[in-house]
């Protein structure tokens, strides 16, 4: 089982010419550098700290919406964990698209990645509210529901076999979610 993380932005100012144009309040990037710290306990379990840190970082493929606050929240959790290759951004996770069109493109995404033999072994998705509960209701029971609550900086590990079936709808568990630290 190789594992899915969705996080869900960093607390966002309130009011902005448009929504894909929110940045992060300092709080935000406070609660973003929590959820990194996570991603660095993952880490840290896959060997001693130095060397379970890089091994993670060079297998975490990070996907974000390309709304302001998640590119910032991803970029924050991307230093936190001193990942070299840029993320890649997907329209499909932002807050009002399907989550069944998310699930097929973060699919495409994975296994052209796997393709191009990129040593990929996880999966960070950076997105918003109700994109984060949706994906999560659909990866883990296949359906909508309201079963996973996702606070700011919110960060949930799923369980799924990426490297035989990719990104599919219905088969991952959930291992936790976690507020940031």
């Amino acid at each position: 089982m190789a594992p899915v993380y969705i996080l869900r932005h960093g607390q966002a100012e309130g009011m902005a010419q448009r929504d894909s144009d929110r940045a992060l309040t300092s709080y935000g990037r406070q609660e973003a550098e929590g959820a990194a710290r996570h991603l660095q306990e993952e880490a840290e379990l896959r060997g001693s700290s130095k060397s379970g840190l890089e091994a993670f970082s060079r297998s975490l493929l990070v996907v974000a919406s390309p709304y302001l606050r998640a590119q910032q929240t991803a970029d924050i959790v991307c230093e936190s964990l001193h990942i070299k290759r840029p993320l890649i951004t997907s329209p499909y996770v932002t807050p009002d698209q399907s989550p069944l069109e998310a699930i097929a493109a973060l699919d495409r995404i994975w296994t052209q990645a796997s393709d191009e033999g990129l040593g990929m072994q996880a999966m960070l998705v950076v997105a918003h509210l109700p994109m984060v509960s949706r994906l999560i209701n659909h990866l883990v029971w296949g359906e909508e529901g309201q079963r996973v609550s996702m606070g700011t900086a919110y960060l949930a590990k799923l369980e799924q076999d990426l490297e035989s079936q990719g990104v599919v709808q219905g088969l991952s568990e959930v291992a936790w979610v976690k507020p940031p630290q």
